[in-house]
């Protein structure tokens, strides 16, 4: 009985190491970097373009009708993200909270984004442009 267990293991173990081939007429895809573009401006520039990018991002999300794109909502987030990065610096240096607080309301946006859930987007619009206010009216005042 040992036998045949031992010649069908060796088989198995040859057939294994059989030699490998590659086709080298298969597609490969390469990737292409995407670059953006930083907006230009302080603060008080470019805060309320980062609100009104927020604010219809739910119109976005939900059920895509036919004559538009799934990546509007992705292309509008990254404006959004493009406009906060320009100024994240300044927000920071002038107020940390507030900065801390745009970046969670720019994560719930993200998640409203990956999970279709419009309802996070609005919250995160109505969220940061409160924030926004008080901040541009601190640094007026």
């Amino acid at each position: 009985m040992r036998r045949p267990i031992g010649l069908t293991a060796a088989t198995l173990v040859l057939v294994a190491c059989g030699t490998t081939t590659y086709d080298e007429t298969v597609a490969t895809s390469t990737v292409v970097a995407t670059t953006t573009t930083l907006p230009e401006g302080t603060a008080v520039e470019l805060l309320p373009r980062l609100v009104t990018g927020l604010s219809d991002l739910s119109l976005l999300i939900g059920p895509v009708p036919a004559d538009r794109g799934d990546g509007d909502k992705t292309s509008r987030l990254a404006e959004v993200e493009a406009l906060w990065a320009a100024v994240e610096r300044e927000v920071v240096a002038d107020d940390p909270d507030v900065a801390d607080s745009i970046v969670r309301m720019l994560d719930l946006a993200r998640l409203a984004v990956e999970r279709s859930r419009p309802a996070d987007a609005d919250k995160a619009a109505k969220f940061v442009a409160d924030v926004v206010r008080d901040y541009l009216s601190n640094l007026a005042g």
